[in-house]
C-alpha cells in the first residue's frame, strides 16, 4: 500500500517540476514570435501576398497606415476581432487593413463572403506561404495584429484575445 503511495507521490512530483521547466523556460522571450517582427520591419513590408482574385500584392504597395491581421479560418477570436474591426471601420478609415492566413484560398474566399466589406474598400484578404508567416513571426498566436505608421514603421503588436479598445487606442 505504501508502495503506491510513493510512486503516485512521485509521479505527481515529477510531473509538477516538468511544468515549472516549461513555464520558466520555454517562455515567450525565448520562442519567437510576433515580438521578433520589430528587428525585421523591412522584410515585413516586401511579405508577398496572394488576393483572392489571385494577383500578388505587398503591404509597400499599399498607401498610408497598415494593419496586419494573421487570422486561422477556424479560429473564433479571429472571427470576432474581424467583427470588431467592421463595427468599428471609421477609427480604421485612414490604414489598410490585411487579414492573412496561410488557409487556401478557398477557405479564405469562404472567411470573405461571411463579413460584409461593401464599402470598404482598405480591408484586403490574403494568403500567405507558411514558410513567410513562420520566417517573419514564428509562432505567433492568432489572432495576431501588428499596426504601421504611414511612413511603414511598426506602431504596435497585439498577440491573442486583446480588447479592440486597446487596439483603437494604438490608432
Amino acid at each position: 500500500m505504501k508502495k503506491g503511495i510513493y510512486i503516485c507521490l512521485g509521479t505527481v512530483l515529477v510531473l509538477f517540476a516538468i511544468y515549472i521547466l516549461d513555464t520558466q523556460f520555454l517562455s515567450k522571450e525565448r520562442m519567437p514570435g510576433i515580438g521578433a517582427v520589430e528587428n525585421d520591419s523591412t522584410s515585413l513590408i516586401s511579405f508577398p501576398l496572394l488576393q483572392l482574385d489571385g494577383s500578388r500584392l505587398t503591404m509597400s504597395e499599399l498607401e498610408g497606415g497598415k494593419i496586419l491581421v494573421l487570422i486561422r479560418p477556424d479560429c473564433a477570436p479571429c472571427q470576432r476581432k474581424a467583427l470588431q474591426i467592421q463595427e468599428n471601420a471609421g477609427a480604421f478609415e485612414e490604414y489598410e487593413i490585411l487579414f492573412v492566413s496561410d488557409a487556401s484560398l478557398p477557405q479564405l474566399r469562404q472567411i470573405a463572403s461571411s463579413y460584409n466589406r461593401a464599402g470598404q474598400r482598405n480591408i484586403y484578404i490574403a494568403q500567405a506561404a507558411t514558410k513567410d508567416i513562420l520566417h517573419l513571426f514564428g509562432s505567433a498566436e492568432a489572432p495576431s495584429i501588428l499596426v504601421f505608421s504611414k511612413e511603414g514603421r511598426l506602431v504596435d503588436t497585439f498577440s491573442g484575445r486583446t480588447p479592440i479598445q486597446e487596439i483603437l487606442a494604438s490608432l
